[in-house]
């Protein structure tokens, strides 16, 4: 059983976990610093722009083995585009949820993604679904549920990361489909298009505003979260790629929430509720265990 967790799907979902964390760290910081502040379609925006241009390279290196305009099935440009318009959706509001103190509770809510997946993965696309899988998600859910009951210091902007975590879950469920049968690369390159473009419609003028008045050093820590994102986005595509399902490789990312605890209580001194968070990721822990094992 234990050799399962040495499966390349679950290695990669773990690293994937781990970028992600470090992005939200940094997401954080742009959202809340006093005097450089982007707004949530600002960083989404720049973030994702970010991305789409090292996928450029990326590209034209591959670009004998792969074909940006390879979509197999009618039906996959479709997916793309809806997958793009979604997921920018739930970045506005996961972004929303980052204006807080604390934002482990936000990424506790955000897990919330893998019960969606899980479900849809399992009464459309025939997902298996046993014991100790039902257990593993389980568990991830009492942690969800012991933070919202429990808990005094949960901030209005924090459930902002619940909703997040809904559509999220429609994502990477639909992501899983494109993904068994468009390269990921290919894939990357079309899904920050068209998150790009839906940020776009949000607030165009805000967005060509900052470019006008943000001097280029402003936009380091973006950078850095971005090159993180790419990062995550690429580990959790290859986790689908080796046979990961939706929600497992879901579950996994969850991990990130235990990086954003130990920042939060070591680096900006947030001590409030900090053994109930504790005790939260350890019984998310433990599903994640479950679902890498079983």
């Amino acid at each position: 059983m234990l050799e399962n967790l040495l499966q390349p799907w679950f290695i990669f979902a773990f690293l994937s976990a781990i970028s992600l964390g470090i992005s939200e760290i940094l997401q954080q910081k742009i959202l809340n610093h006093k005097t450089e502040r982007f707004s949530v379609v600002e960083s989404g925006f720049f973030t994702f722009l970010i991305q789409f241009i090292f996928s450029l390279p990326v590209l034209f290196i591959c670009s004998s083995q792969i074909n940006i305009f390879s979509y197999a099935p009618n039906y996959i440009l479709l997916l793309i585009i809806s997958t793009g318009a979604i997921g920018a959706l739930a970045t506005l509001c996961y972004l929303k949820s980052f204006e807080v103190k604390n934002i482990s509770f936000s990424g506790i809510f955000a897990s919330f993604s893998m019960i969606t997946s899980a479900g849809i993965g399992f009464l459309l696309l025939g997902e298996s679904m046993n014991i100790f899988k039902f257990f593993g998600f389980a568990t991830i859910i009492l942690a969800i549920i012991l933070v919202s009951l429990k808990t005094l210091s949960i901030e209005k902007n924090n459930y902002y990361g619940l909703i997040s975590g809904i559509l999220w879950g429609v994502v990477y469920t639909i992501d899983s489909v494109i993904l068994d049968i468009v390269h990921p690369f290919i894939f990357l390159f079309w899904h920050y298009f068209f998150i790009l473009i839906t940020l776009l419609l949000f607030n165009f003028q805000a967005i060509f505003q900052k470019i006008k008045t943000t001097k280029i050093n402003q936009y380091q820590t973006i950078f850095f979260s971005a090159v993180g994102y790419i990062l995550f986005n690429t580990l959790m595509f290859y986790s689908f790629h080796f046979g990961g399902e939706a929600g497992k490789v879901d579950g996994v990312s969850s991990f990130n929430i235990f990086l954003i605890i130990i920042f939060e209580y070591f680096i900006l001194k947030q001590k409030t509720d900090f053994w109930l968070k504790i005790i939260s990721f350890l019984l998310a822990l433990i599903g994640i265990i479950l679902l890498g094992m079983f």
